[in-house]
């Protein structure tokens, strides 16, 4: 298994991933 090594995310990286947590979100409540 490879790991990556982390790296400090760009802004506009960071706001997609946290767009997408929040899309993903209810359906993680709703499988947790």
């Amino acid at each position: 298994r490879v790991r990556h090594p982390l790296q400090p995310l760009h802004p506009e990286t960071r706001k997609g991933l946290l767009e997408i947590a929040r899309r993903l979100d209810p359906v993680v409540l709703r499988w947790g």
